[in-house]
């Protein structure tokens, strides 16, 4: 096999492969080509090239996200690495696997004016939990046995950590390549024991013997094991579960809105809710409101769980820290059982659950406007399962918050450190590895940071994206004190006439919603019930004709017919308007009449259900009539012409009522649903 004629790049590649390293992500360079070439020529290995440094490091992220296994991430020498501090930064709050292996001229000649050279040794100091320098030299022997030892612990904080780096002091030249005879990977194990200490366990226990426990979930890869044992000890009844939509727990048993559920907490008996126990677990909450409220409450214990971040006191009462698998814990807790009160606490916080479900299902926002909750309300309805979605962050990972979880899905955000930066290029290093449908939901100013990403496409061909765009950020919008500040559109949102189209320069299919398409379409929509409202003044119109016909019918003079016929289709549509006028006064009178268990009833249901039931009867008493047959005697009979008048000014009463509300009953939810109908009298006046 060839590859490079340096023994420390051939080093390098061999630790990467025995320890699993598969995917290696370039950013292209002069000095990192002695690994770019070993590496391509290498069976095991698939290789991707990024230009942009940092949206390579968001590419490697998600590409370790979804694999569940390191990847390397490199990079030529000089500010280059620079770029790839968000992507570390995010990477080691969430301890997720990247090895950074940077290329970098020999240490003798940092800061004496070289090219492209800066203090690279160290450049992530705080932000990875190894770094090792290797320095280019000819005498192996002397320095194989260190540099041996030193990569295997690297290996083994990555695997078992998170973000590491590696810096390569490469001399020229560096382009040499040679057939590879020798194997220099080398591994140390360190072994730890992640089940919880039985005696802590029990000690654990009989502290919350009896207590209201509150278990809060944070950001979490998906993890079966975890879940199945959360469920079994959310079946206590002093254990309540609250998490959300990233900490991929779906369970009934659980609270999956946490803001919503706390702003249902009645004040009156809030304390019923509030926990005496705490156990955390998982990255970052987003909820700021949940933090705010449990860093004033009284606890007698907080309870933090995991293997990562041990002395995280989020809550600022940590009184515990369990260094072990987060299954395990709650299942050993689960048996020694702590479950003796008569409170029934697990209830109280599912039944602001389903009340604020059912709330939030009934509510509604006016369709005059198109607004970023219609976007996200559309979405979370009509999503597949199974698909994984990915939230950028902002407004857009907090409306989230506020939808159930999708049975099936799986969300991911980058929470660590809550950048806005890189969403896009972590869902596409996500998604290149994903035979799923994988969508992103990100904001304009996110898009913006993050759009040389677009040029990734074609590794991620089956990634869509979703654009809310208010030219700025808006979540700005909505903050006190931002919201009044004048400069807020040049400084805080950040305002700009951008929009997406630009994806087509990519290949994207792009497609635009926007406020006037969604006026054209409410245009449309006026139409298509005036012609329908038409249609239907058509109808009752010839039926009110026909009856004035027959009626008439039984005068026995010609002139009187005639006579009877005009002033009755005159006063078929003076009553028309005469009865619209009163309706629009009665329609727009909102104000609750009576409040019966159903809710509010006012004027405007009590027009429309006298409309019901008259129209009930009339249908009714038509049909009976239509089945019964007249005598003879009966249908040869005259009427007086005062008694024909009368008939014709009730059945001119009863057929208006009729018009006017089918009229008002089908323009039901359009502003403009009393304007619709002077219009349906003009083509009324016409036809009679």
């Amino acid at each position: 096999m060839t590859t490079s004629d340096k023994w420390i790049v051939q080093l390098t590649i061999d630790q990467g492969v025995a320890h699993g390293i598969i995917h290696w992500v370039f950013s292209p360079g002069s000095r990192n080509a002695p690994l770019a070439l070993s590496a391509d020529l290498h069976p095991a290995i698939e290789t991707f090239v990024i230009h942009d440094e940092r949206s390579a490091g968001f590419f490697a992220l998600g590409l370790a996200e979804k694999t569940g296994k390191p990847v390397a991430l490199c990079c030529t020498s000089g500010s280059a690495l620079a770029n790839y501090l968000p992507a570390v930064t995010e990477a080691y709050y969430r301890s997720i696997p990247l090895w950074i292996i940077s290329a970098d001229r020999p240490s003798a000649w940092t800061d004496q004016g070289d090219g492209q050279t800066l203090r690279q040794q160290h450049l992530f100091q705080g932000f990875v939990h190894r770094f090792v320098h290797l320095e280019d030299c000819s005498v192996m022997e002397d320095y194989l046995w260190p540099y041996q030892r030193e990569t295997a612990l690297m290996m083994h904080a990555l695997v078992h950590e998170g973000p590491v780096h590696l810096n390569l002091g490469l001399s020229e030249p560096l382009y040499q390549t040679t057939e590879k005879i020798q194997h220099f990977h080398r591994s140390i194990s360190i072994h730890r024991n992640h089940e919880p200490n039985p005696k802590t366990i029990e000690e654990l226990a009989a502290l919350m013997r009896g207590k209201k426990i509150l278990v809060v979930c944070g950001q979490m890869a998906e993890h079966a094991g975890l879940l199945e044992a959360l469920e079994q000890f959310a079946t206590l009844p002093n254990v309540a579960v609250l998490t959300e939509n990233i900490s991929n727990l779906p369970s009934e048993f659980f609270n999956a809105c946490i803001d919503r559920s706390l702003n249902a907490l009645p004040e009156s008996t809030i304390e019923h809710y509030q926990p005496e126990v705490l156990l955390s677990l998982g990255g970052p909450i987003v909820s700021k409101r949940i933090k705010a409220w449990l860093r004033k409450v009284n606890l007698l214990a907080h309870v933090r769980i995991g293997l990562a971040f041990t002395e995280m006191d989020t809550y600022q009462q940590l009184t515990h820290s369990m260094v072990c698998e987060p299954a395990a814990f709650f299942r050993k807790l689960y048996e020694a059982g702590i479950e003796k009160t008569s409170f029934d606490y697990r209830s109280k916080w599912k039944q602001i659950d389903y009340l604020t479900k059912d709330k939030f299902n009934q509510f509604k926002v006016s369709s005059a406007h198109l607004t970023d909750f219609h976007g996200y309300q559309s979405f979370f309805s009509w999503v597949p399962e199974g698909t994984v979605i990915h939230l950028a962050n902002s407004s857009v990972i907090r409306y989230a918050q506020l939808f159930d979880p999708i049975k099936g899905c799986t969300y991911f955000a980058n929470r660590g450190t809550s950048g806005i930066d890189g969403s896009m290029s972590t869902a596409l290093g996500y998604a290149s590895q994903d035979d799923r449908l994988n969508v992103l939901i990100i904001g304009d100013i996110s898009f913006l940071y993050d759009s040389n990403a677009l040029q990734l496409k074609a590794l991620a061909p089956r990634l869509k994206i979703l654009l809310i765009n208010n030219h700025g950020g808006g979540i700005f919008r909505i903050i006190d004190g931002a919201k009044d500040a004048a400069q807020g559109p040049k400084y805080l949102e950040a305002a700009h006439p951008h929009n997406g189209s630009f994806f087509r320069i990519q290949g994207y299919l792009y497609l635009c919603i926007m406020m006037q398409y969604v006026e054209i379409f409410y245009l449309y929509q006026g139409w298509l019930y005036l012609i329908l409202l038409s249609l239907l003044e058509v109808v009752l119109g010839i039926d009110n004709i026909i009856f004035i016909s027959i009626v008439t019918n039984k005068l026995k003079l010609e002139h009187l017919k005639t006579k009877a016929r005009n002033l009755g289709l005159s006063l078929a549509l003076l009553i028309r308007f005469i009865l619209l006028g009163l309706l629009s006064f009665i329609v727009h009178i909102l104000n609750p009449i009576y409040e019966p268990w159903f809710g509010d009833f006012n004027y405007k249901d009590l027009v429309l259900l006298l409309g019901g039931l008259f129209l009930i009867y009339k249908s009714t008493k038509e049909l009976r009539q239509g089945m019964t047959k007249q005598s003879k005697q009966n249908q040869n009979t005259h009427l007086s012409f005062e008694k024909i008048i009368f008939q014709i000014v009730l059945v001119d009463f009863v057929f208006s009522f009729d018009s006017v509300i089918s009229a008002i009953g089908m323009t039901n939810g359009m502003e403009s649903e009393l304007n619709a109908n002077p219009i349906a009298l003009v083509y009324l006046s016409v036809l009679i």
